[in-house]
Order: C-alpha cells, then structure tokens, then sequence
C-alpha cells in the first residue's frame, strides 16, 4: 500500500507517461496497491443543474442489460494502475454533489463542458460548438447532434475531403457560417447520421469489433477512466486509425442509468500527433500520445463536473485504414437500447442550456 502521497502521485504520473508512449506499446504486467475510491453520497440535484447537461443520445438506463451485438467486446475490471486519485492528485477535484462554485469563468469554451481539459497540452485547437448553430442545439428528435457530427467530420476523412479530423472540423465550421446551401447540405447530413447510425457508407475504413462498458457495479471512477484509456490505446495503435467514443452522464453518487450522454471523435495522425473532437467544444491537436491521454482523461475527470454529472465511459467505435480497395463498408452501428424515457424534465431530454 502506498502511503508517501508524493510518492503515489509520482508513481501514478509515471505509469501514464509510460502507459502512452510514442510507439502505443501496451506496459505488460501492471499491477496497483493503491487507495479506493469510495464516491460521496449523492446530494439532491435541482432542476437547473439536471438542464443544464447537454445530451445527445437521451436516456440509456437499462441498456447494458440488454444482449450485446456479436463481435463486441464487453470490457471488464482490470487491475491497473490509476492515472490519478481523488486524495493524492496535486490537481485534485473538487468534490462533486453539492455546491461546486462557478464553472467556465474566464474560458473561451462553453461553461461546464471540458474545454479547457481538452485544451491543456494542445498543440493547436479550433473551436466548434454544437450549441452555436440552431440545427445542432437539440437536433430532430431534440436529443441532440453530438452522433451525427462526428460522423460527418468521419465521412470527410473517408472521401478524402480532408486530409485529417482537424481539417475535417475546420471546413464543417467554414460552411456552417458560409452560405446556405452548404450550411442546410452539412446539417441535413448530420440529422440523417444523427437518426440513422447505419447511414454513413465507409469507403476506406473498417469498423473493428466494438467495445462496450459496463460499470453498474464499479463505482471506481480511476478504474472507469484507466479501463477506457486502455481500450482507446489498443484500438487507436496505427496511423490513420479512427474511434467514437461514446459517454454516459450519471447523476454524481448514482450507480447505475445513464442520464444522457455524448460522443467524441479521436483520431491518430500519421505523424503520431493525436486529435479529440468535442462537438461542444471543438478539435484539439496533442504532439503526442503522452499529452493526448492526459489531457482525455482529464476531460472525463471534469467535464458535466458543476452541473452535478459523473462522466463514465459507455463505448468505443474503432475504425481503421483498409490495406486493400473494397467496396463500401456499412458503418455497423451499435444496438439502439433506450427503453422507455424516464420522469426527466423535458428541457433535459432537448439537451437545453439555460442561462
């Protein structure tokens, strides 16, 4: 057991650093003896923080219960190292439920949603917000975009309409504030990738067997986070390799039910640079895997903090380069499990954000 907090917190620090290395090789044989996370009680969350998460897939309570597609991959506990812990982190959070003070003070990025996570370590970002444009703010079924935009920046990198994500999220932003017929092309696109997941035809990728995550009874926020980072490594190990990355919002202290969610687009570049796309925020460019993991970790560690949300991971999308020329691939989507929606305010459910 580690009782020197310095030395815990450097001995965390380190299993990072050597965790994503340059070269994505996976540390074999880590093991931890460290301290538990035991979560505080949940405190009542009032109507104006529940608002002011912003969702993009509505309700998913029960959907882990549900069979899973063949060829998924259900991810499970492992004993790993933490990339940090709640009582040795320099950087520690603050305590979530309750009275969390303001967030976004300051900020370029939109209160409340891990902007200024993503952007530590970047080499260079571009912003983009979901919230900015009308068609986006809360999508057809008013759930939401997030799905449907990252899947339009994939389908630029696909037809090799951009050269990379960073490229990709640079021209969507260009038409959204250009003309009008780009515009309503770009957003119709997007509603139709948003309510269809099986709409985007690959031409140059293939989707990998995906990865799902089930943490009902892992109240662990480090295992969540070291888990997810693991699978994210595995699957983006090559150039040119692409993930989805798909999220659950828990109310702080609740074990299981997702109360929303959202979903991110990480690509690694070929010169071994990595990108995260947010819808909320925008893409971030990170020199290497090292300052890509810390800085996505450090979004799921924070991100929905102050509205009184815990982000858990919920599924990984890979896909990567083909070696040969085929035909186009069908982007196999993951099952639609949203049973019934729960008594939520219907303003949550519209993915509002109330000022």
């Amino acid at each position: 057991m580690l009782n020197n907090p310095i030395a815990s917190h450097a001995a965390s620090n380190a299993r990072l650093l050597t965790h994503f290395s340059s070269d994505m090789e996976t540390t074999p044989n880590r093991t931890w003896a460290g301290a538990h996370w035991d979560p505080p009680q949940p405190e009542p969350i009032t109507r104006r923080q529940l608002a002011t998460a912003q969702t993009c897939s509505g309700s998913d309570q029960g959907r882990l219960a549900a069979t899973r597609p063949e060829g998924d991959v259900r991810a499970t506990r492992t004993t790993l190292p933490p990339i940090r812990t709640d009582a040795q982190d320099s950087h520690e959070r603050t305590k979530r439920g309750g009275v969390l003070g303001t967030c976004g003070g300051g900020s370029e990025f939109r209160e409340c949603r891990g902007g200024d996570a993503l952007d530590e370590g970047a080499s260079t970002h571009i912003k983009f917000d979901q919230m900015d444009y009308r068609r986006t703010r809360n999508g057809a079924d008013g759930k939401g975009t997030c799905e449907g935009i990252v899947r339009e920046a994939m389908r630029r990198i696909d037809r090799n309409d951009a050269n990379n994500l960073l490229e990709a999220v640079t021209h969507m932003r260009t038409e959204a504030n250009g003309g009008i017929s780009l515009a309503d092309q770009m957003f119709d696109r997007i509603e139709n990738f948003q309510s269809n997941r099986a709409a985007l035809q690959l031409t140059r990728f293939d989707q990998r067997p995906a990865i799902r995550f089930d943490y009902d009874q892992t109240p662990d926020h480090t295992t969540q986070v070291n888990t997810m980072m693991d699978r994210l490594n595995e699957r983006l190990s090559r150039p040119g390799d692409l993930a989805i990355v798909g999220l659950g919002l828990h109310q702080t202290g609740v074990m299981s039910g997702f109360q929303g969610g959202h979903a991110l687009l990480v690509q690694h570049n070929p010169d071994n640079s990595f990108t995260t796309f947010d819808p909320n925020n925008g893409a971030f460019v990170y020199p290497n895997a090292r300052d890509w993991a810390r800085a996505f970790s450090g979004y799921l560690d924070t991100a929905f903090d102050e509205a009184g949300f815990d982000v858990r991971p919920d599924s990984i999308q890979a896909f990567r380069l083909r070696d040969q020329r085929g035909g186009p691939a069908t982007l196999v989507p993951l099952p639609d499990l949203v049973p019934p929606e729960p008594p939520l305010p219907l303003f949550l459910i519209a993915g509002s954000d109330p000022k």
